[in-house]
């Protein structure tokens, strides 16, 4: 689970197709694990994370896919010991649907 506040940096607009643009962001926000580890790579995290992307929509259509990269930084907690500190890297690719009228 996690959100981020997003910020575009430049929208990409193919010159043969007019309704279709191409959102370059950047953001930050938090990103949370919970539940028990399944392996050594998905313990329970708190993380901040940094996301770059690249958003694919059509005008007038209220949903969007994307592609972005988080490189962050995550705290894991330890019952005996104080939380380890790691790198943390999200790839996604998904999408995205706009209530109308926010």
């Amino acid at each position: 689970m996690g959100g981020d506040v997003l910020y575009t940096l430049a929208t990409l607009h193919a010159p043969d197709i007019q309704e279709f643009s191409f959102p370059v962001y950047v953001g930050a926000g938090p990103r949370f694990r919970l539940g028990t580890a399944v392996s050594a790579y998905a313990p329970p995290v708190v993380a901040l994370r940094l996301p770059l992307g690249m958003c694919f929509y059509h005008e007038g259509v209220p949903v969007e896919g994307y592609f972005e990269m988080a490189p962050g930084i995550g705290f894991i907690p330890h019952s005996s010991s104080p939380a380890d500190v790691r790198g943390t890297f999200d790839v996604v690719l998904g999408g995205r649907f706009y209530l109308p009228g926010l």
